[in-house]
């Protein structure tokens, strides 16, 4: 079987999976960096050709990295690293990204 593509490799049941693991991208990074600073959502997209929904997804995905890290950080007795991820939760969670609907 011939592989499916560079970000594809197999799972333990023999599928095939994409993982974004395999090679990290940090394109994003300035913009994640910038909506933590307090830059509207607005201005975010203009910074990168990606689409509004991906900008989302990678938010959200770095506030529930965050949250396990603290959890790992409470498990070892590491306060300063929860504080520092309680902060950055804290820096990211706002307006748009963590609105719960965007239809009313």
């Amino acid at each position: 079987m011939t592989n499916g593509g560079p970000n594809q490799g197999r799972a333990s049941t023999g599928k095939m999976v994409t993982s974004m693991h395999q090679h990290p991208r940090f394109a994003l990074v300035e913009v994640v960096y910038n909506w933590a600073l307090g830059m509207s959502f607005n201005r975010i997209t203009d910074l990168t050709d990606v689409m509004e929904g991906t900008i989302v997804r990678v938010v959200t995905r770095l506030d529930e990295t965050c949250r396990e890290v603290m959890s790992a950080a409470r498990l070892v007795g590491d306060p300063t690293l929860y504080q520092k991820m309680e902060k950055a939760r804290e820096m990211i969670r706002r307006d748009v990204v963590f609105c719960a609907s965007l239809y009313m």
